[in-house]
């Protein structure tokens, strides 16, 4: 964590808000008074930007009112591993469960959630290109319209290759496996900083204005469907808006 903050101050990491086409960059977000789903993206390998930029910073918490951002994670790091699971736990992590999403977004407690997973990871690594994996992800529009928790779309620009490009071979051969296996199948640049693997390069985490949802706790498939296609466009529209000023001017993205 601490080598996290060192890597984010160094090179400059950012969080940016956006609240739409033409009105500005204040947070509007106000977690004292609404309770929202965060959906990030991408995964990357250690979302080390919505992590940093938002779930761990206190400057950002303040922002949107809020003492913490309960952060969804892979049930298996959070439960497995006795003391990976203790410093987790204190940092506000849950395993990310639809169970667990419901009891604390239910609450009122605001969270945030990695969309693609590890699914993702092996989709990374692209240059000029992003693949999210999202087109038939809809598990989190589900949760948000049976808890009714506002959806705010979250993307990270640098995420990708934060651990370096992906020029390993057979990449569908290695999809299938981490689809099967749920295990990453990509390339790291392995040693950073002081020999350790962890992000580099910028991270500028831009969050998108919420979209407001309508609380019905058995919602149908055509209105699950219906909201995930709203959530689709608005985040393509977050990330085409904002590639520019934040240095990926060329990305075009693509959802699979």
């Amino acid at each position: 964590y601490f080598c996290w903050l060192s890597a984010g101050e160094t090179n400059g990491w950012a969080l940016v808000f956006d609240n739409g086409e033409g009105k500005g960059h204040e947070c509007e977000l106000d977690c004292e008074k609404n309770t929202y789903l965060f959906a990030s993206h991408p995964h990357g390998l250690f979302t080390a930007g919505v992590v940093n930029n938002l779930i761990l910073s206190e400057s950002a918490l303040a922002k949107v009112r809020a003492p913490l951002v309960r952060f969804f994670i892979n049930e298996f790091l959070i439960t497995v591993f006795p003391l990976i699971k203790d410093a987790l736990s204190s940092l506000g992590f849950v395993a990310c469960t639809a169970k667990n999403m419901k009891h604390y977004l239910s609450k009122g407690e605001s969270g945030c959630i990695v969309v693609g997973g590890v699914k993702e990871v092996v989709l990374t690594g692209n240059i000029d290109v992003e693949e999210l994996y999202l087109r038939n992800a809809y598990g989190f529009v589900k949760v948000a319209i049976q808890s009714g928790a506002s959806l705010v779309p979250v993307y990270t620009f640098g995420e990708s290759l934060a651990t370096g490009p992906d020029y390993l071979p057979f990449r569908e051969l290695r999809k299938k496996l981490t689809y099967k296996f749920d295990f990453p199948f990509r390339s790291l640049d392995l040693i950073h900083r002081w020999g350790l693997c962890f992000p580099r390069g910028k991270l500028t985490t831009v969050i998108g204005a919420p979209i407001k949802v309508e609380k019905n706790e058995n919602p149908t498939r055509e209105e699950v469907k219906a909201l995930h296609a709203k959530y689709c466009d608005t985040l393509l529209a977050l990330i085409e808006r904002n590639k520019v000023a934040a240095g990926y001017p060329t990305q075009v993205t693509r959802l699979v």
